[in-house]
């Protein structure tokens, strides 16, 4: 399953005077310096080709060609500057709507038939300094901090990889049933890229941290949502409008996400550039406890605390 379109000017009245047939028809004229010639190109009546040539230059209220009788010298057609110039804007147009009509397809689609579903990259491979173990095994609800994660992400319309360098938690992670890959470094910006080359070219990339533990299946799915409107913005989870994690950001950042270096994530890539920070979309998680992650026992017991409070007050 692949995307086709064209596109075509048109009157107030929706009537159609100028898409790929006029703009192939003048590119060959431009080449052959000959409408006739063009035309017998095309496989198409030179009456034909006239019409089309006059219906569009009534359409867009410019002369598009220079046509030349036959005579001593023979005939021939060029295109006029104001014709040169209508190729121009369309070919640019039209190139512009193919790529942004891709990356909506792709978006939209993603899952169906041949269509890769988003990915998602789960971030494990974190040294734990201030937890003074591996957190991503510590028992929440009981059940791992990881695998509680995985568990939200697995259920979601993302693919999702684990990306680890710590033989127990990639082993945690293919218990649950998930691809895991191996980061070669120990920066975060190593982690970012081995995620990505393990997925390969998906429509959207979704990073989300291995400690928290309250990520909703629903969130995840309000944020692949949110990239199905907005197919070429970063889209994040927030809470009361303040951003969080996890981040989604759309498929043509794989590269610039690929060359960050040092211990840097995504973060660094919105930085750096003011625009797709401005034009970031926030999707509201459903509580504050999902946005919180876990830096040291003390903050896992607390959440813990309040998720149980939470649950006490919802029954």
């Amino acid at each position: 399953m692949t995307p086709s379109s064209h596109v075509w000017l048109a009157d107030d009245l929706n009537q159609r005077f100028f898409g790929p047939g006029p703009y192939e028809l003048l590119m060959r004229v431009k080449r052959t310096h000959s409408l006739n010639a063009a035309s017998k190109e095309m496989g198409m009546a030179y009456t034909k080709a006239c019409h089309l040539i006059d219906h569009a230059e009534e359409g867009l209220g410019i002369k598009l060609l220079n046509r030349r009788a036959g005579g001593v010298s023979g005939g021939g057609s060029v295109l006029t500057p104001e014709g040169e110039d209508i190729l121009e804007r369309y070919d640019a147009w039209s190139q512009t709507i193919q790529r942004d009509m891709e990356a909506s397809f792709y978006t939209c689609f993603a899952g169906i038939r041949n269509v890769k579903p988003l990915g998602c990259v789960v971030m494990a491979s974190g040294v734990a300094h201030r937890f003074g173990r591996q957190k991503l095994l510590e028992p929440f609800q009981g059940v791992p901090v990881l695998k509680r994660v995985v568990q939200a992400a697995q259920a979601s319309v993302f693919d999702v990889v684990v990306a680890s360098r710590w033989d127990e938690v990639r082993a945690l992670a293919q218990q649950s049933g998930v691809a895991v890959t191996t980061p070669q470094g120990n920066e975060i910006s190593s982690t970012v890229r081995a995620g990505i080359e393990a997925l390969g070219k998906r429509a959207g990339y979704l990073f989300l941290a291995g400690d928290q533990p309250l990520i909703t299946t629903e969130s995840l799915n309000a944020l692949a949502s949110a990239l199905e409107r907005h197919p070429k913005n970063v889209v994040r989870l927030s809470w009361e409008g303040s951003v969080a994690a996890p981040v989604l950001f759309p498929g043509y950042l794989a590269q610039d996400l690929s060359n960050l270096k040092g211990d840097v994530g995504g973060s660094a890539l919105l930085k750096a550039r003011p625009d797709l920070r401005r034009s970031t979309v926030l999707v509201e998680a459903a509580s504050a406890l999902e946005v919180k992650d876990i830096d040291t026992p003390q903050a896992l017991s607390e959440l813990e605390q309040a998720f149980d409070s939470e649950t006490e007050e919802n029954k």
